[in-house]
Parts: C-alpha cells; structure tokens; sequence
C-alpha cells in the first residue's frame, strides 16, 4: 500500500502510545502496521516534543536532561529528572546553544541535588 499503513497480518495496526522526548508525557498513537516485526511496544519514542515542551523551546528554553553515566550516547538512558533553563544561561554555563542537552547523572546531580 503507497500512502497507507501496511496491516501487520497477526497484530493489524500495531498501535504505540507516542511518548515526548523530554517529559515522557503521552502525546498520541503511532500506528506501525508491519512496520516492524511482532507487537508493537506499549510505548516509543520517536523523538518528537509534546505541545507543553515545544513553548518551552519556543519562548527561549533549554532542557537539561539527565542520564545515566556511560549511556549511550546515540539512545541515551534518561533516568526521568531533566530541568528547562533559558538559552543564555545554557550558553554561559554549558558553552551550547541547543534546545536539549543530554547530562551525565554525576554532573547533573551536582547542579540540582536529589531530594
């Protein structure tokens, strides 16, 4: 099929719930159909950013986003704590101007301790 979704002949559409890259919040529904090979995972991250997120970025923010030493640095491992702080200070403090950062825990936990 050119512009549909290929049904997965055991799993049909093959439905996972869309998480944001940053929260983790549940954004939507990705259909995969077939796709891939199985069922569908209960939750993917595609890398795409909630609403609540992308007006964050969009009025000036940088995320910080922890994750554990030695992740992967293509997929890293989030542990869930991430931080959102303007542009400017993330170019004094870190010398960057991207919209996410990835933080090792060690680091991260020096800036903002955990309760």
């Amino acid at each position: 099929m050119k512009d549909g979704i290929v049904l997965h002949p055991e799993h049909g559409l093959n439905p996972s719930i869309e998480l944001c890259i940053v929260c983790g919040e549940e954004m939507g529904i990705a259909l995969l159909g077939n796709n891939i090979k199985g069922q569908a995972p209960h939750h993917i991250c595609t890398g795409e950013i909630c609403d609540n997120c992308k007006k964050i970025i969009d009025d000036g923010g940088c995320f910080i986003i922890e994750v554990e030493d030695g992740s992967d640095q293509k997929n890293p491992y989030r542990t869930g704590r991430y931080c959102a702080i303007k542009k400017e200070a993330a170019k004094k403090i870190l010398g960057q101007e991207h919209s996410i950062v990835y933080m090792e825990k060690s680091a991260y936990s020096q800036i903002i301790p955990q309760k």
